[in-house]
């Protein structure tokens, strides 16, 4: 799962590319933005390919207190 770092308006973001869906055949990608420095990007995508290697979710959701 190859993924990349790109600067979205005056913010940076990462992209990992996710298999392709299984119906439709076509290519899917998750965004997470909001990253103030290319740095911070690149950091947490390295982050994200390092749980995806172990096995984990990349971009595990959010869970809120009321959640818990």
């Amino acid at each position: 799962m190859p993924g990349h770092v790109r600067r979205r308006g005056k913010s940076w973001c990462f992209v990992l590319d996710d298999e392709h869906d299984p119906v439709t055949r076509r290519r899917r990608q998750r965004w997470v933005s909001g990253f103030k420095s290319k740095t911070e990007a690149e950091q947490q995508l390295r982050a994200a390919l390092g749980r995806l290697d172990v096995g984990d979710d990349p971009i595990p959701p959010e869970v809120s207190v009321s959640q818990l």
